[in-house]
């Protein structure tokens, strides 16, 4: 009976407490209009206090509001009331609309549902009830105001929202392990972006028009899909020229060699940012008969939705009928097409198993490659740290797509459509040359004339990037060739492939096999050589050739970097995740069973300036292992200046191709001061990080001071009018940012960010056609105490560092630190034709001749740079010191 009673006394308090509430919440409604006219709070009177107290009851106190967690709520918090048993808090906008009551912990409370945006007062009561007391009320805290987290809403248009790299965009669960871009964006800002997926369809838009769609500001954010373009953005087409790649690894090498043009001229065309890439699995034919030979393909009725697509189709003797994708099913039901080309799961998701018999191929490299771009006026309103966290998601979501093209996809489609009635069969061999001849025959020379002729844009990129990786060139009449004959001093293509191991992605080095001649890891010139070439055996890499045989041997070696901010040096530990590759320390700890651990310092750390006296310190064993900058080095080692003559190397890859050439010679030379070379490291382009716009007119660079630590560099940067400051990385900050001393400095972007240039600069310009290189050298008489096992070894893992670093920086490294920078607020420009060919006349009438007097005249590095060098950069040496560029 005592329980029941106390129960029934609770109940009664409950509704008293109920109705004092809600003769609050009127008093507050008829309070606030005051709030909206003088912007001050409504005031709020409770009712009066009941008599007798025999508990004294507080006030609660200090009260404060914040923004978030998350969009639409307000955090509180308060000093509790003595002896409360409850508190509650009012909310309301200023205009008296959206009040509402919460109840609270004791000294805080999450108000949610508010409206992203809109300023809110809150203000709190407590209440006691006990038993033998009547329900009382406190009086008010004081007044908080806040506004609730405003959401950034992106409507994102997908072709259609069934394409499987739709569906992993848009996946709110885990899918093989991969929850979607759009719930991890979600998660990862607190709700402040979310990204609502669309269809181009589903919002009455034709995806045809995407890129004026973005550039007009008619769409937020949208795929586009190289089906819709030519001309200007022929580049597109040429990453999806389906049948010219002989593989899935093929593709995506030439997917990552050009990304950069690509983005560039994405960027360009739509005036937006690309956040993301897309990649379905292979395509294949879906005939209603089987397909054996190329025979069977003449006049064959083929659905076809793209220009290269139909001039594969032609130069295989098909007939090829354009056919809305949405009407592919009931085309194949009527016949009127015999067959049609999608990838499987894009045709699985259509049924079109329901309307056709045959599923042959996939055809190879078939992969569809698209890229979601968001409009840069919207892009510029997000803040940088969401920008950031757009940027990771977009890779992350690129490179899971890709992992799953390659090795999952492709058993998952073939199964689907079998389960469902087709008949799957392999492309023959024949058939497959049949469409690599198509390429050549039709569908390259005709992308050539869409291209704007042989002198356009995309046909250049397309000879530099792409001809070393499909072994085809594009001739200067427009006509093919295959096989191309590679550039001088070009080393074999690497592919970089991906693969899981103990639960994780770990990077691989794959290199095409020549023969019974092709040489293994290389022992000359310490198997971190750039041109040594490898043989792949079956599906393994043969750079892991030697096994282990030494035992208790324990070799600890300091290893000194230039800067521990270069990314040659963060990869060499494995420190950069986004690349999946556990870098050259780990693996050789690893393979060696601990036995060779490399301990990793930098010359900054060790209180050496920048290693500048680098190989005396390693002859005379004061330095164990250290990285070597050819920049750094005295006037006696003129050879290895070759590599660093900035401004005269008209592309990467032709600065890649001298480095390559005159490799030998840095080895020999490291041999020489008492040093054996292990491994080569890539650091990344260099740019320049400038406070104004220099990067339009050579004469803006006129006065302006900038950072240099090179010989040729301060040539060529005076000779554009620039004064030249030297100051090591660690200072370039402290004087630009607080005594105003530069307007300027170069190095590599993952340098800029990780020395937060981007906080004293204004742009990013570039990248100047010049990388930054050093290699790792061991000292020699240590080199001669390991057992031969343990050498091989770390030359090994220095050749397989040295093809990965050169692929992971120029690709993934260097271009994730230029999306940090902008997503930090640098502006990103390119330099403009008229002064890259004014640093072109520089270093021909200054950068090279001074070289040449500080290498003595006629010497063996100057003999050397016209044997090798000259017919890359097409710049030689005359007698008489000077230089001339040559046909």
């Amino acid at each position: 009976m005592i329980g029941r009673d106390r129960k029934r006394r609770w109940a009664v308090a409950l509704v008293v407490m109920t109705a004092i509430v809600a003769l609050v919440a009127l008093a507050a409604f008829a309070s606030a209009p005051r709030a909206a006219q003088t912007q001050e709070p409504p005031p709020i009177t409770p009712p009066p206090a009941p008599t007798p107290t025999p508990v004294p009851l507080g006030n609660p106190t200090n009260l404060t509001a914040k923004t978030g967690p998350n969009a639409g709520q307000v955090s509180l918090y308060w000093t509790p009331a003595d002896n409360a048993t409850v508190h509650w808090v009012w909310s309301v906008k200023l205009d008296n609309t959206g009040g509402k009551w919460t109840h609270g912990e004791t000294d805080s409370a999450v108000i949610d549902g508010l409206e992203a945006g809109e300023e809110y007062w809150f203000r709190v009561i407590a209440g006691r009830e006990a038993d033998g007391e009547t329900a009382r009320w406190s009086r008010w805290s004081n007044w908080a105001r806040a506004a609730a987290e405003r959401s950034i809403f992106i409507p994102i248009a997908c072709i259609t929202t069934i394409r499987t790299p739709c569906q992993f965009l848009d996946a709110v669960q885990e899918i093989h392990g991969f929850d979607g871009f759009r719930a991890r964006v979600k998660e990862r800002t607190n709700g402040r972006v979310i990204f609502k997926m669309q269809s181009y369809p589903q919002l009455g838009l034709d995806y045809s028009d995407a890129i004026n769609l973005i550039k007009n500001r008619r769409l937020d954010a949208g795929e586009v899909y190289p089906a819709h373009v030519s001309g200007n953005l022929a580049m597109l087409e040429a990453v999806n020229l389906w049948g010219l790649y002989p593989n899935s690894v093929t593709q995506f090498a030439v997917v990552d060699a050009t990304r950069d043009d690509v983005h560039r001229i994405i960027e360009q065309a739509t005036d937006g940012v690309v956040i993301t890439e897309h990649y379905t699995d292979g395509n294949y034919f879906f005939s209603a008969k089987e397909l054996l030979s190329p025979d069977d393909f003449t006049d064959l009725k083929i659905r076809s939705y793209r220009a290269p697509l139909e001039e594969m189709l032609t130069g295989i003797g098909a007939a090829p009928h354009f056919v809305e994708y949405t009407d592919v099913y009931g085309a194949l039901e009527r016949q009127s097409v015999d067959a049609a080309v999608s990838c499987g799961s894009c045709g699985a998701g259509q049924r079109w198993y329901e309307v056709a018999d045959y599923l042959h191929g996939p055809i190879n490299g078939s992969a569809n490659v698209s890229w979601l771009v968001i409009n840069r006026d919207l892009w510029d309103s997000i803040p940088p740290d969401l920008k950031l966290i757009i940027i990771e998601e977009g890779y992350r979501h690129r490179e899971k797509l890709r992992k799953l093209a390659m090795t999952v996809w492709p058993e998952e489609v073939i199964a689907v459509n079998t389960e469902s009635g087709m008949v799957h069969a392999e492309l023959s061999l024949e058939m497959h040359e049949a469409l690599f001849q198509a390429h050549l025959n039709s569908a390259l020379p005709r992308w050539v004339e869409r291209a704007g002729g042989p002198d356009a844009e995309a046909v250049h990129l397309f000879n530099e990037a792409i001809a070393p990786i499909v072994n085809v060139s594009i001739n200067p009449d427009g006509s093919v060739s295959s096989p191309a004959q590679p550039p001088v001093g070009v080393p074999g293509r690497v592919a970089i492939n991906f693969r899981e191991t103990d639960g994780r992605l770990e990077a691989v080095a794959e290199t095409p096999c020549d023969g019974a001649t092709a040489a293994a890891v290389p022992d000359l010139h310490g198997g971190g050589s750039p041109t040594g070439l490898s043989c792949i055996n079956g599906q393994s890499a043969n750079f892991n050739l030697t096994p282990l045989v030494s035992d208790g041997h324990y070799f600890k070696i300091q290893m000194v970097c230039i800067d521990r901010a270069l990314a040659g040096c963060g990869l060499t530990m494995g420190e950069y995740r986004h690349t999946w590759d556990i870098g050259f320390v780990e693996r050789v700890k690893r393979r060696t069973n601990g036995q060779v651990q490399f301990l990793v310092t930098s010359f900054p750390q060790m209180g050496i300036a920048d290693g500048l006296d680098t190989l005396r310190l390693l002859e005379e064993g004061l330095l164990q292992a250290a990285s070597i900058y050819p920049g750094h080095l005295d006037d006696s080692h003129a050879t290895l200046d070759i590599g660093n003559l900035t401004g005269l190397y008209p592309t990467r890859q032709a600065h890649l191709a001298v480095i390559d050439a005159i490799q030998p010679q840095m080895a020999e030379l490291t041999e020489s001061r008492g040093g054996v070379q292990i491994a080569y490291l890539m650091n990344g382009d260099y740019y320049l990080f400038a406070e104004g716009e220099v990067h339009d007119d050579p004469g803006a660079w006129q006065g302006i001071r900038v950072r240099n630590h090179v010989n040729a560099l301060h040539d060529l940067l005076s000779g554009l009018g620039a004064v030249t400051v030297f100051t090591s990385l660690a200072d370039v900050y402290p004087i630009w940012g607080t005594h105003g001393i530069l307007d300027g400095a170069i190095a590599t972007a993952a340098v800029g960010y990780g020395q937060r240039w981007h906080e004293v600069a204004d742009y990013i310009v570039g990248p100047l056609p010049a990388v930054s290189h050093s290699w790792l050298a061991v000292n020699r008489e240590l080199w001669g105490e390991m057992p031969p096992d343990l050498r091989n070894i770390i030359l090994e893992e220095g050749a397989r560092h040295a093809y990965l670093n050169r692929h992971l920086v120029t690709e993934r490294t260097e271009p994730m630190a230029v999306r940090k920078l902008t997503a930090a607020g640098l502006k990103h420009a390119q330099f403009s034709y008229s002064i890259q060919d004014e640093m072109r006349r520089i270093a021909i009438e200054k950068v090279v001749p001074n070289w040449v007097e500080r290498a003595g005249g006629d010497s063996d590095a100057v003999r050397l740079f016209n044997a090798v060098v000259a017919p890359i950069v097409k710049v030689r040496i005359n007698p008489d010191g000077s230089a001339s560029a040559i046909e």
